[in-house]
């Protein structure tokens, strides 16, 4: 038997963004194409993401042209769990779960299962929330230095996308 679990595509990239803000949004703002290059999807995707984590108050925003987004808290204080519920995900195992009368998923009995998939449930929803941006960008760019594999969202972009300072003036590929 395989156990899979999976985020939701709206989840993943929420969390794919917030990486890159917390990897380069403490000294600049990146702009929603900057994002939507990035991640290889469209500028409608991002902004729907953003605004998610934005009301949430994970991400501040400035608008016009010499606007973008940026982290509203330093990384080190924003959780993956947070980013999650930002958009909607919580993450559940359900593979004895409840029903809306609190019965176990085995009709009339007593599922054999059902606290060890409690504890795993609780694992889970502990990693969620001690797991913060900071440590995810730091275990990212360990495993990149490391391995052959390039970390998802600390690749280069396919595309050159400029980042802007906070000034508005572009920055200087390095």
């Amino acid at each position: 038997m395989v156990l899979s679990m999976r985020f939701s595509l709206r989840a993943q990239r929420a969390l794919r963004l917030a990486g890159w803000l917390a990897v380069e949004s403490t000294e600049s703002l990146l702009s929603l194409e900057s994002l939507a290059v990035r991640e290889g999807i469209s500028r409608i995707w991002v902004e729907q993401v953003m605004t998610d984590l934005r009301r949430a108050g994970i991400v501040a925003s400035r608008r016009g042209a010499r606007g973008g987004y940026q982290l509203a808290r330093r990384p080190e204080e924003v959780t993956l769990g947070e980013v999650l519920r930002a958009v909607g995900e919580q993450p559940q195992i359900d593979l004895c779960a409840p029903d809306s009368e609190g019965r176990c998923c085995c009709p009339g009995l007593v599922c054999v299962t059902h606290e060890a998939w409690e504890r795993v449930q609780g694992a889970l929803s502990g990693v969620l929330e001690e797991t913060t941006l900071a440590s995810l960008c730091q275990d990212g760019l360990a495993r990149r230095k490391d391995a052959a594999t390039p970390v998802t969202f600390l690749t280069s972009p396919a595309k050159s996308a400029p980042r802007m300072k906070r000034g508005g003036t572009r920055a200087r590929a390095t």
